[in-house]
Formats: C-alpha cells, sequence, structure tokens
C-alpha cells in the first residue's frame, strides 16, 4: 500500500546511499515524495465516500484492514502520513512491530562495495 513508501522513504534512501547509489536515492526519494499525494488523493476519496454513506472512516477501515487480514506494520512516518492525511487514529491501533527480518547474503558485489568501504574507513 502507498503509505508504506512513506514509512520506508528514510531507510531505503539511506541504504542507496550507503552503497553510493546516488541516482537510486534520488529516485527512490522522488517515488517516495509522489506517493505521499498518492495517499493524500486517497484519503479524500475515501472519506468522502464515508461521509457520503454515514460511515465513521476510522471504524470503517479498521473493519476493512481486518476483514481482509492486512498487516500494518510498524515504524511509521507519523509526520509523512499526517501531511497525507491520514491521522494515526487510522494505522496505530492496527500496527503490529515490525519483525527481524533474517540477514541476506550479500552477493559478490555487495561484498565488494563493502570491502571498499571498510578500506576507505581505515
Amino acid at each position: 500500500h502507498e503509505a508504506r513508501a512513506l514509512d520506508s522513504r528514510t531507510k531505503l534512501v539511506a541504504k542507496f546511499k550507503t552503497h553510493r547509489d546516488e541516482i537510486s536515492a534520488k529516485i527512490v526519494d522522488k517515488i517516495c515524495e509522489e506517493e505521499r499525494g498518492h495517499v493524500h488523493i486517497g484519503m479524500r476519496w475515501y472519506k468522502f465516500l464515508c461521509e457520503r454513506e454515514s460511515l465513521n472512516p476510522v471504524e470503517k477501515f479498521h473493519e476493512i484492514v481486518n476483514r481482509l487480514n492486512f498487516l500494518i506494520s510498524a515504524p511509521h512516518a507519523e509526520d509523512a502520513r499526517e501531511q497525507a492525511g491520514m491521522p494515526p487514529e487510522f494505522y496505530k491501533p492496527l500496527a503490529h512491530p515490525s519483525r527481524p527480518r533474517k540477514k541476506q547474503k550479500q552477493s559478490k558485489k555487495e561484498e565488494k562495495i563493502q570491502e571498499a568501504d571498510n578500506k576507505d574507513s581505515v
């Protein structure tokens, strides 16, 4: 879901910069910035439709998320979500703590980059 891009923006951009990939970092940053507008438009329409049907938008959102068994993982970029029109009452009560991920084996290219980083820092 598009709000997740708001949450992951900082980490994704930092990851590319760590690997000295400024072009990808800028692309991801731009994509994530555009997602804020998409979330804003979606929230505006969602609230309009709820109002038209006399539904509480927060309660209906919780009902839909629970019925579809969606997972809303923390952490959340609260400021970005708020700017996009999604206040915390929509997602915080539904949030699950993020689970630690298994460390994936580095590719040969990633190993070489890591080695170069280690040499530069010595």
